[in-house]
C-alpha cells in the first residue's frame, strides 16, 4: 500500500512538472512580428492627426486624399493600430485608437485606404497588396470593388475582371497619345451595361491605380491615382 501511494505521488509530481514546463514555454513564446512597407490614401479628406507604433516608437503619419503617400516602414504585430494623441490633465500622453488593420500574409508592400466610418471619428482601413514586380511603369492596376463582373476595353485590348477582383494591364499608348477606355458591367450573368467611356492620357514613366466602385446612390464611379514606382522602390528594400 505504501509503495502504491509513493508511485501515485511520483506520477503526480511528473505531471505537475510537465504542466509547469509547458506553461513556462508558452509564457515565454515570442509574439509574431512582421516587417512591411505601406503607402496610404484617404478616400475622403486628408488626415493629419494620426500616429502608429513602429518597433515600439510612436510615429506620425499623414494620409493624403489626392495622391498616394510615400511608403513607410512598419515592424511589429500583424495588426497595426492608428491612433490620435492628446495630453491628460496630469500632463501624460493619452492615445485614442481610430483605426486598425491586420496585414494578411504573402505581401511585403501594401496600399492602405482609409474610409471615414459613419457617425464616428474612426476610420475603416482596407489593405491592398502592391505587386511591384508586375505593377511597373506603363501599367494600370484595375481594382474592382463592385459585385459585378467588368468588361474593359483599353485601346484595342479587351479583358474581364471578376467581381471584387483585380487585373494589371499594360497601357497601349505611346508618348502623348491618349487611350480610349470603355467599361461595362454584368451582374449574375445579366446582359452587359455600359458604365464608363473616356479617353485617358498614356502612362509615361508612371503607373496608375484604377478603382471601380459604387457611390452612395449605387452608381458606378472611377478613381485613378498616378504613381512613379521608382520613387517607391528607392525607399523600399522589397522589390
Amino acid at each position: 500500500m505504501k509503495t502504491k501511494v509513493l508511485n501515485i505521488l511520483q506520477i503526480g509530481c511528473c505531471v505537475l512538472f510537465l504542466t509547469s514546463a509547458s506553461y513556462t514555454v508558452a509564457q515565454f513564446t515570442e509574439p509574431e512580428t512582421i516587417t512591411v512597407d505601406f503607402s496610404t490614401l484617404s478616400w475622403d479628406a486628408a488626415i493629419s492627426d494620426l500616429y502608429y507604433r513602429d518597433a515600439g516608437q510612436v510615429t506620425p503619419i499623414i494620409v493624403p486624399n489626392g495622391t498616394l503617400s510615400p511608403p513607410q516602414r512598419y515592424s511589429g504585430p500583424p495588426t497595426l493600430d492608428f491612433f490620435t494623441q492628446a495630453i491628460s490633465s496630469e500632463g501624460q500622453p493619452v492615445f485614442h485608437r481610430q483605426a486598425s488593420v491586420t496585414f494578411p500574409s504573402g505581401a511585403r508592400h501594401w496600399l492602405l485606404i482609409f474610409l471615414k466610418a459613419r457617425n464616428t471619428n474612426a476610420y475603416q482601413v482596407q489593405p491592398f497588396p502592391v505587386p511591384d514586380a508586375k505593377f511597373t511603369n506603363g501599367t494600370f492596376n484595375f481594382v474592382n470593388l463592385t459585385d459585378s463582373r467588368l468588361g474593359v476595353r483599353l485601346g484595342e485590348k479587351t479583358f474581364e475582371i471578376d467581381a471584387r477582383g483585380s487585373l494589371i494591364a499594360t497601357s497601349p499608348g505611346q508618348g502623348s497619345q491618349n487611350v480610349d477606355v470603355q467599361m461595362a458591367a454584368s451582374e449574375n450573368g445579366d446582359a452587359w451595361q455600359l458604365i464608363y467611356r473616356s479617353r485617358w492620357a498614356s502612362l509615361n514613366q508612371r503607373r496608375a491605380w484604377v478603382f471601380i466602385y459604387l457611390d452612395e446612390n449605387r452608381k458606378p464611379r472611377i478613381r485613378k491615382y498616378y504613381q512613379k514606382p521608382e520613387a517607391v522602390l528607392e525607399t523600399s528594400q522589397y522589390q
